[in-house]
């Protein structure tokens, strides 16, 4: 289908929109919805899904693509539910993070996974009115112009909000022609699915990638390079056969120096006040790299003890990140670590650093973190839990090999998992684009 622009503009009035299609008006929110009302949550911590209890929706189970996420449940008694004036989820409703550091994140409701379910205090749901279709309306809301009219009516600072008035500052440009709207609908639901099916696939060629990179990686770290090698029993179930010139040996029989815990300091922000990065539990992603969207700082003073050097080893030893590993290079500046997290120094005259990073990333290393994990509220592996981790060492003169070799074919993994990433972000961007180019009438359906 060729877009093509409606054939006469008018001012809208707006700086948001500038110019709007003759046949468009622009509207305040609060005329276009029929409800706005939030919910709340009863203080007893129900996690039990039974007939006795109602799912439980906070600001944690949206994704910012606008789909719900079951995953963490929290739960009301039916009891309760049944007590709420406010907040009980229907079809078709929009919901809406009204608080916290997600402000904005918006949800259309259709097909209900469960038959009742309610919100919390931390989120709005917003019904629309006879004037608008409900799913246009969805549209408009987590459109840009939506957000960013919604973000700036927002109050407070340490943790800001947006009160019930906000419906009073946003304002659409719209055509009441309901048989547009629906076109406008039908459109955009079209397109999106079909984007969406693209992200979809690209996503899951990532996943292989890294799947395949896990598997290589395992089979060098724990069968070396050599295919005609003789091979031994290594004594570990989740090692298996090792070369028969190679040991298992534990964790801390291979280190320069006892394991460390990070500094138990708050980070700053301010990157011209400090001297240090701080590498929190937060800040490796799950290849092992830094991210570079959270940054945070420490002072010289308050890293004392706790900088990086080249080659050591960082473990994350608490929470859903637990297992996680990253390895310390001058490229990445001057580093401190903080409390969630173990420093080891490998002794290179038995293990290359580059090596026991690279065992960590590996299927073998994962299945060890999920026996070792102790499961109360949270997963831990403490220090002294990893202090007993066997690793496989092959003999010193093949290690640098494998190191080279394994660099070679984890760039490769890594530039072409970074290819489809950037394919994805486009898909995206191009995604948000079409949805703010038809609900402001740039183009035509």
């Amino acid at each position: 289908m060729k877009l093509k622009q409606y054939s006469k503009y008018k001012s809208s009035g707006s700086d948001f929109f500038e110019n709007i299609p003759v046949e468009w008006n622009i509207s305040k929110l609060k005329f276009l919805i029929s409800s706005l009302e939030s919910g709340k949550r009863e203080n007893i911590d129900l996690l039990t899904d039974d007939d006795n209890t109602v799912f439980s929706l906070g600001g944690e189970h949206i994704n910012w693509n606008g789909t719900l996420n079951l995953k963490n449940k929290r739960f009301v008694s039916e009891n309760y539910y049944n007590s709420m004036n406010n907040g009980k989820i229907a079809e078709n409703d929009i919901l809406l993070v009204k608080d916290g550091a997600t402000i904005g994140k918006t949800a259309f409701v259709k097909n209900k996974p469960y038959s009742k379910m309610a919100v919390n205090e931390h989120v709005f749901i917003i019904r629309s009115n006879n004037k608008i279709e409900s799913k246009l309306l969805y549209y408009l809301i987590s459109s840009d112009i939506g957000f960013t009219q919604i973000k700036l009516t927002e109050t407070g600072s340490a943790q800001g909000g947006i009160n019930s008035e906000f419906i009073s500052q946003v304002n659409f440009p719209l055509n009441y022609d309901k048989e547009e709207q629906t076109k406008i609908v039908n459109f955009l639901d079209k397109k999106i699915e079909d984007i969406n099916s693209l992200i979809v696939k690209n996503k899951k060629l990532i996943q292989l990638l890294e799947e395949k990179r896990t598997s290589l990686i395992n089979h060098v770290v724990t069968c070396g390079l050599n295919p005609n090698v003789k091979m031994k029993d290594s004594g570990i179930e989740w090692i298996g056969e090792i070369p028969e010139n190679w040991e298992i040996r534990k964790l801390k029989s291979i280190l320069n120096s006892k394991a460390q815990y990070g500094a138990n300091e708050e980070p700053e922000d301010d990157e011209t006040k400090h001297n240090y990065r701080y590498v929190r539990i937060t800040d490796i992603n799950d290849l092992g790299e830094l991210r570079t969207d959270s940054l945070a700082f420490l002072s010289e003073k308050s890293s004392k003890g706790f900088i990086l050097g080249e080659g050591d080893v960082l473990f994350a030893r608490s929470g859903a990140t637990v297992g996680k590993t990253y390895i310390y290079s001058k490229n990445d500046g001057d580093c401190s670590f903080a409390g969630y997290l173990i420093r080891y120094k490998s002794n290179e005259n038995i293990l290359l650093p580059k090596l026991l990073f690279y065992f960590s990333q590996s299927e073998s290393y994962w299945q060890w973190i999920s026996l070792a994990s102790t499961q109360s509220t949270i997963e831990n592996v403490s220090a002294d839990k990893y202090n007993e981790m066997p690793l496989p060492i092959p003999q010193s003169d093949i290690q640098n090999n494998m190191i080279t070799f394994l660099d070679k074919k984890n760039n490769l993994f890594l530039h072409l998992s970074k290819k489809i990433g950037d394919n994805i972000n486009l898909l995206e961007e191009y995604k948000k684009s079409l949805i703010y180019n038809v609900v402001t009438g740039k183009i035509k359906i």
